[in-house]
């Protein structure tokens, strides 16, 4: 886990779920995490007491608002070294 250690990683979809479980372990594993989500109730369980989190409210389908918010973060913490796109993963169809 220490190839995180001074990483920047952007997590969409980080408020629950699939999302949520890479922000805090690349927090965990010393990555500054960029958490997006439109949940900010979400976003600010996923944070918890943790420094290395931000979050960001952010509706993924809005391409100029991603666009700003990836600006934005790579000004306030530095160039993205990593991105775990989960938002909106969600089943569309019956398993067999």
């Amino acid at each position: 886990m220490m190839a995180f250690r001074g990483r920047v990683a952007l997590v969409t979809g980080a408020a629950s779920g699939i999302g949520q479980l890479p922000a805090q372990r690349l927090a965990s594993a010393g990555a500054q995490v960029a958490a997006l989500d439109v949940n900010e109730v979400g976003l600010k369980e996923t944070a918890g007491d943790r420094d290395s989190v931000r979050t960001y409210r952010c509706d993924v389908s809005d391409h100029r608002a991603v666009k700003a918010l990836v600006e934005q973060v790579e000004s306030e913490l530095g160039p993205i070294d990593r991105v775990v796109h989960a938002a909106a993963l969600a089943p569309t169809g019956l398993l067999l």
